[in-house]
């Protein structure tokens, strides 16, 4: 092995401050539910009076919530791992490995999108970045609510209940 190749080696080495155990230990405790923003949002859809649905494990890609009442699916979306692009950036380390899974998320999120609109869902994005308060992620939501009604794609239906 050359000197450059040894050097950067023993850079990404030396790069994390935690060790692998403790690394594993911190990656694990990041929650997929029940997130702040989620419950954020879940405040503001409460506050407007709006009932709903979490973690809809029926539909594809188990939207975070289901407004009952109108076929719309709501997705808080991480800035991070959906690469919204508005303050996260790539690591500096294994830059390669990063962009293919930040890009295979978004194709991901590009994929379930189309396929609950296909079942006539109206899919809505909401960005972790938009839900820094509680004032604001009412705001957001309240903004989103309004395009979907203003356009006429979420209308409302019932929807029948997993027992």
């Amino acid at each position: 092995m050359n000197d450059d190749n040894l050097r950067v080696k023993n850079m990404l080495r030396h790069s994390d401050n935690l060790t692998p155990k403790e690394r594993r230990r911190a990656m694990a405790a990041v929650k997929g539910r029940d997130t702040t923003p989620e419950r954020r949002v879940a405040s503001a859809l409460r506050a407007i009076g709006v009932r709903f649905r979490r973690q809809a494990e029926d539909l594809p890609g188990h939207p975070d919530f289901v407004l009952l009442g109108m076929p719309v699916a709501l997705f808080v979306q991480g800035c991070f791992w959906h690469a919204h692009g508005c303050r996260s950036e790539t690591p500096r380390t294994n830059r390669a490995y990063w962009a293919r899974k930040l890009s295979l998320n978004r194709r991901r999120d590009r994929r379930v999108r189309r396929a609950l609109n296909r079942l006539g869902w109206t899919v809505v994005f909401v960005w972790e970045c938009r839900l820094a308060t509680r004032q604001q992620a009412a705001i957001t939501v309240t903004r989103a609510l309004a395009r979907v009604s203003k356009t006429g794609h979420a209308r409302p239906r019932r929807l029948r209940r997993k027992d």
